[in-house]
């Protein structure tokens, strides 16, 4: 009986937090050095929270807004798409997060440069054309809108399912009244 109780003590005590409690004690950290203008720390701890597919489905859409933001602080615009992209794929399943992503492809800079044939967001030193992509981001956030729709079927919340039809629907018009 001891033989088989101590080393059930050890492991109770030795091993790790659930997820979760990791995940928001990092988010809180993040928030922290958010809040402090550490904008390299805040966006690795961000960006952590993103990629893990097991953060909480309904933080993980703020994770990505905060993640866009500290690079857009960092002027690392030029990065914005990748993790947004990389994000998408950790979390296709989840249409709060297609939501948020759909938003920030409208909410982030709209321009950048083609430099040798690729298109690459933000300011650019040396060559390259001015592209707008204002037609581009909304296309894309339309695309995000319409993979999440399906997804909707299974929330039980009609005011967020709500919300989600009214976001679609601005999306869609878009300023085209």
């Amino acid at each position: 009986m001891r033989r088989l109780f101590l080393p059930l003590i050890v492991v109770l005590f030795v091993a790790p937090a659930p997820a979760g409690e990791d995940n928001a004690a990092q988010r809180q950290k993040a928030q922290k050095s958010t809040q402090d203008g550490n904008w390299k720390d805040a966006y690795a701890l961000f960006q952590k929270l993103c990629l893990d597919p097991k953060d909480d489905p309904a933080q993980v859409g703020d994770d990505l807004r905060q993640a866009l933001s500290c690079l857009q602080n960092l002027n690392r615009v030029n990065e914005i798409d990748d993790l947004r992209e990389k994000v998408i794929a950790t979390h296709e399943k989840n249409w709060r997060l297609l939501q948020a992503a759909a938003h920030t492809c409208l909410d982030f800079q709209q321009g950048g440069f083609i430099v040798a044939g690729t298109f690459e967001r933000g300011q650019h030193r040396g060559g390259g054309q001015w592209a707008d992509a204002y037609e581009r981001d909304r296309v894309r956030s339309l695309q995000l809108m319409d993979q999440a729709r399906p997804l909707l079927k299974a929330e039980k919340d009609p005011s967020a399912a709500a919300q989600f039809h009214l976001d679609l629907a601005n999306m869609l018009l878009n300023s085209r009244y």
